[in-house]
């Protein structure tokens, strides 16, 4: 459902923070592995279509992410690590954004943000919010229209137990109607069981993929390792 295709990045233009990326994920969850600074928040803002790539190509569903962007990103959602959302607008006016670029009804902006624990604060701007609300936010616009491509950078980073048991649920219900979801966390034992594939990086390079990985497995391609 995702195709990086020999894909090159660079912030500065000095060095690739991708280098040369070919990849394939298919429906399932694919846990994204590797030590700090290995280049698996850049790969998802890329495939996400935040950063544009140097060279190479991503294609969704078949559909290539630039030359045919609303096709393409219709149906692709992105958890980002820190929160991308207006820093002005109302958390009801951003969500309402989502809902008209997703062509869905714009009572879902408040009932996604009633699901998240924000239903009192849709007047409030992201700027006025704590860090786990941020957050919150971020995953109440990811919900919205029940996208079929998930990219989810530390999807439960600054949660507390009852939203990390909400996320887990939201996530699993995802993978039950067939979405492919792309997770990039440390937390191996928690997404470690739900995992249909992992991906190893380190310096901007995938290193190596496993289906089905088992715990030590994992383990291993955190730490910038083959299996």
């Amino acid at each position: 459902m995702i195709r990086f295709h020999e894909v090159t990045f660079s912030y500065s233009g000095n060095g690739r923070e991708l280098d040369g990326l070919n990849l394939q994920i298919g429906r399932g969850l694919t846990l994204l592995a590797g030590p700090n600074g290995a280049g698996k928040s850049t790969l998802l803002r890329v495939a996400a279509g935040i950063e544009k790539p140097d060279s190479g190509s991503i294609s969704i569903n078949g559909v290539d992410l630039w030359e045919q962007e609303a096709e393409s990103r219709a149906g692709l959602a992105f958890l980002p690590d820190h929160a991308d959302l207006s820093p002005y607008a109302t958390l009801e006016e951003t969500l309402g954004l989502v809902c008209r670029v997703r062509r869905q009804p714009a009572g879902l902006a408040a009932e996604k943000l009633q699901q998240v624990g924000l239903g009192r604060l849709g007047r409030r701007s992201i700027r006025e919010l704590s860090f786990g609300q941020r957050r919150r936010a971020m995953l109440a616009a990811v919900m919205i229209g029940e996208p079929a491509v998930l990219l989810l950078d530390e999807p439960l980073d600054g949660m507390d137990a009852e939203m990390r048991v909400f996320i887990l649920d939201w996530i699993r219900s995802r993978l039950a109607a067939g979405a492919a979801v792309l997770t990039a966390s440390h937390e191996m034992e928690t997404f470690g069981p739900l995992a249909d594939a992992g991906v190893g990086m380190r310096d901007g390079r995938v290193l190596a993929s496993a289906e089905n990985p088992q715990q030590e497995v994992l383990v291993r391609l955190a730490r910038g390792l083959p299996p």
